[in-house]
């Protein structure tokens, strides 16, 4: 059951439907509204090429352009409709999903349901979020450690500054070690 439970399946079955609905309803239409055709015409009602000289009125609908016609046209635009808009449901969903994600990390998982590719497309974003969630966390856990690791440098050069004996240079060095330990802090 599995096997036909794709997006392929979905639209062969889709389109078999659509095409026994609008049989039906051909023959629903015939047998309710249909007529036995009219008996040939005589020659002297037929154009040199053998066409009945009432289908070349100018301005004439052709026969088959009738009723039934657009009935049947207009089942097919309704099956044809209903058919993509539940086929294209997933990949909307998938969409919104994405516009969330950009939105922030924390949006909610996408549900894994629907045909196989659109569970498959769910599995891969999902796994896609948390794999940039979990990125993002140790981006942070790491630039954590590298400013408390650069701490203690900078704490020992400002103890070393100390020990300079020019006032103007030694102004210049805290003044450097501060704005130092002011990305640090920001960091």
């Amino acid at each position: 059951m599995r096997r036909f439970d794709t997006l392929f399946a979905r639209l062969f079955t889709v389109f078999v439907l659509t095409i026994l609905l609008v049989h039906v309803l051909a023959f629903w239409w015939f047998s309710q509204y249909g007529h036995p055709p009219p008996p040939p015409p005589p020659p002297e009602h037929l154009a040199p090429d053998g066409t009945p000289l009432d289908m070349l009125v100018p301005g004439g609908w052709p026969p088959f352009l009738g009723m039934p016609f657009v009935f049947l046209l207009l089942a097919m635009i309704c099956a044809a409709w209903l058919g993509a808009r539940l086929l294209a449901l997933p990949i909307s969903r998938l969409g919104e999903a994405a516009q969330r994600l950009s939105d922030g990390l924390d949006s909610p998982m996408l549900p894994e349901d629907g045909p196989l590719e659109a569970r498959q497309a769910a599995a891969a974003f999902n796994r896609m979020q948390a794999r940039i969630g979990e990125q993002m966390q140790q981006r942070g856990r790491m630039l954590v450690a590298v400013s408390h690791d650069l701490r203690t440098p900078v704490a020992r050069l400002k103890l070393r500054v100390e020990d300079i004996e020019s006032p103007a240079l030694r102004e210049k060095f805290s003044h450097d070690l501060a704005d130092m330990m002011r990305l640090l802090d920001a960091t």
